[in-house]
């Protein structure tokens, strides 16, 4: 049984399987080795029944694409083998999120230098770290305002944050506007997401809301080792590109479009169908330029995605 027999065995709109023509199976066609639908297979057997198109030695085959094409795999393979309701509404659920949220996404403007060798670079030079030591000789223990800022998401923290960097520390120099504006919208984004639990899609932890590197103390009471240092605050970025990234992808405004028009406003969607786009677009917003008083670009703007009802 073919890859595109079983998807065509799925709920979705035409729009939808485009997007996965596009993006994951490509123009390849796809020979199989069961004759008939009608054909009986074990779920422990149907992967090595199917046959798949070969992309590893395709001139034009690009990273992404496999990785689409190997999620792909896991997302038919999962509803093909449900063995109720549920389990196929999920995978139903998830085959949408990623053929709209994940397989097309490309990253906003103010995330790409996290992709970049001079953005990584400068993120890592003027990232914002609060050291623990700053507090150890404090006669009043009051928790730091900016550290109880992102754990209450208070809507100041963006602010105390911008003026942590833009003050400097006894550890770092103050950071010079170009790393202000930089950081402004990555810090407004993670903010937004922070205070729409809702959106995510994985739950995490209350420390993982502080954006800013908290360095605390060795357990003799003195500053970690440079080298430790530096490690925690590389995984503290990569962490956070993966959250604002690649697991919470905005949609584009032509997605979104897609979405909430072309697919919502389509008479001949079934409504169980519907349901599972309603359920997959729970997670989506969308990243827009935000306009000033006479039109020019001024930062950017998140709004959750609104699925008609």
């Amino acid at each position: 049984m073919s890859l595109r027999r079983l998807l065509a065995q799925i709920p979705l709109h035409p729009a939808t399987v485009a997007l996965i023509e596009k993006h994951a199976l490509g123009p390849e066609p796809i020979t199989t080795t069961i004759n008939t639908l009608n054909t009986k297979v074990e779920p422990h057997t149907l992967a090595t029944n199917l046959h798949y198109p070969n992309t590893s030695n395709t001139p034009n085959a690009t990273r992404p694409a496999r990785a689409a094409l190997a999620s792909l795999q896991q997302l038919v393979l999962a509803h093909a083998t449900a063995r109720n309701s549920p389990q196929r509404h999920k995978a139903t659920e998830q085959l949408i999120y990623a053929a709209h949220f994940q397989w097309p996404y490309t990253p906003p403007p103010h995330l790409r230098p996290f992709a970049t060798p001079e953005g990584h670079a400068a993120l890592l030079a003027h990232w914002p770290v609060d050291h623990d030591l700053d507090y150890a000789a404090a006669t009043q223990r009051t928790p730091p305002a900016m550290r109880q800022a992102w754990l209450r998401n208070d809507p100041a923290a963006v602010a105390l944050t911008l003026e942590h960097m833009r003050r400097g520390t006894p550890h770092a120099e103050p950071a010079p506007p170009e790393a202000l504006r930089l950081f402004e919208p990555i810090l407004q984004h993670f903010a937004f997401l922070l205070r729409n639990p809702a959106l995510l899609r994985h739950r995490r932890s209350k420390t993982f809301r502080l954006l800013p590197l908290a360095l605390p103390l060795t357990p003799r009471g003195t500053e970690l080792p440079a080298c430790r240092a530096a490690n925690l605050l590389r995984a503290r970025v990569a962490a956070v590109h993966r959250f604002l990234g690649a697991e919470n992808p905005a949609l584009a405004p032509a997605a979104a479009a897609c979405l909430t028009g072309e697919i919502a406003a389509d008479p001949a969607l079934p409504r169980h169908t519907r349901r599972r786009y309603a359920a997959a677009c729970k997670h989506g917003y969308v990243v827009r330029a935000a306009e000033g008083s006479e039109g020019a670009e001024r930062g950017v703007r998140f709004e959750p995605l609104q699925w008609p009802r």
